[in-house]
C-alpha cells in the first residue's frame, strides 16, 4: 500500500478473526500492524464464549487501542460485517456494547476501513493465520 505524504504518523493494520462456533465457541483475532511503514508486534488473542461476528469486530478494536487518538489509521480486514456499517452498508443489529466500544475508539481516529478479501494479500494472510493461532491458544473453553 502506497504511503501519503505529510499525514504525520500513519498506521495500517491487517485484521481477522475466527471462531470454532460449532464446537467450542471458542475464538481468536490476529492484527499485522505497520507504523509510519515499520512493522509492529503481529497481536493475537484467545477469548471464549463467542462468535465470528465478535473475533472480526474485537480484532478491529484491538487494533484502533494499537494507535493513539488523532492517528491517521487504515484498517484493512476481510470482514464485511466490520466495513459494512463504517461505510453505511450495512444497519448494526447485534454485538451493540461491542460496536459502541468500537465507535468510541472510531470518533478519536482518522480511520479509513477497506474491504480485502481473504487471501487477496500476504499480509491479510498473515492476520487470518494470527486469529487462528490465538483460536488455538487455549483449548479449555467449555460449550454454552
Amino acid at each position: 500500500m502506497p504511503w501519503p505524504l505529510g499525514r504525520g504518523t500513519m498506521y495500517v493494520f491487517y485484521t481477522d478473526g475466527a471462531c470454532a462456533v460449532h464446537t467450542t465457541k471458542c475464538g481468536g483475532i490476529g492484527v499485522i500492524g505497520y507504523k509510519n511503514n515499520i512493522p509492529m508486534t503481529p497481536r493475537h488473542e484467545h477469548y471464549c464464549n463467542t462468535s465470528n461476528n465478535r473475533m472480526e469486530l474485537e480484532a478491529a478494536i484491538v487494533a484502533l487501542h494499537m494507535a493513539p487518538p488523532a492517528s491517521v489509521v487504515t484498517i484493512l480486514t476481510d470482514s464485511m460485517y466490520v466495513v459494512g456499517p463504517v461505510n453505511d452498508e450495512w444497519k448494526i443489529t447485534t454485538n451493540k456494547e461491542l460496536w459502541n466500544d468500537f465507535w468510541c475508539l472510531y470518533r478519536q481516529r482518522d480511520i479509513t476501513m477497506i474491504h480485502c478479501p481473504r487471501d487477496s494479500q500476504v499480509d491479510q494472510t498473515r492476520a487470518d493465520k494470527a486469529s487462528k493461532d490465538g483460536l488455538n491458544e487455549r483449548k479449555h473453553c467449555l460449550r454454552t
